[in-house]
């Protein structure tokens, strides 16, 4: 099997609670105006392709369970290739948007997904998160990202990005990268 696009990075069940007026404190209870669910993480990258018309392969491991099942078949209607392997437990993500931005609590069972996954699916680009660049299948164009976690892990030291057709962050995991307030100058040092 060739793809177009392998997004080889953990996909997530986005739990999203819109219409906070706060976030809830300790021992408090708020009340969301609507409750999401839907495809989060890698996921999100690899559905956006394969509607961009790409042949997309998302390369995640994905529960038995009833997440990975509400993953599995998002992926299929969307006409994303599923080509993970089957673990335990699906990551899942409680999204809680509020003033203009998000707070978010993560359970992550710990599956990542292994050079041999990506390179099974021949890749002609590869979507990978900072650490896992090493993985990524000779050839393959490669974009990299840098989640909240990955951002703060890496702050102030870049990694090698010399293999990178293109970073993909937003402005706070920018800032976080290079140390630097500043979206513009900062967009300017990564590149």
């Amino acid at each position: 099997m060739t793809v177009d696009l392998a997004c080889g990075e953990l996909a997530f069940v986005d739990l999203t609670f819109p219409g906070l007026d706060a976030l809830p404190r300790p021992g408090e209870e708020r009340h969301a105006t609507d409750f999401l669910r839907s495809p989060g993480g890698a996921a999100i990258s690899a559905i956006g392709a394969a509607r961009l018309g790409l042949t997309v392969a998302l390369v995640s491991p994905l529960g038995a369970d009833a997440e990975g099942d509400f993953l599995r078949e998002t992926l299929a209607a969307e006409g994303v290739h599923w080509a993970g392997r089957t673990v335990t437990r699906t990551a899942v993500t409680a999204v809680l948007p509020v003033d203009g931005d998000r707070a978010m609590a993560t359970f992550d069972p710990g599956d990542q997904v292994t050079a041999a996954d990506l390179a099974a699916v021949a890749p002609r680009a590869a979507i990978l998160s900072l650490p896992r660049l090493g993985a990524a299948p000779g050839g393959a164009r490669l974009y990299a990202t840098a989640g909240d976690a990955e951002a703060r892990h890496a702050a102030g030291a870049l990694p090698d990005l010399g293999g990178v057709h293109a970073l993909l962050v937003n402005e706070r995991e920018a800032e976080l990268l290079t140390g630097l307030r500043d979206p513009e100058a900062a967009a300017r040092r990564l590149r």
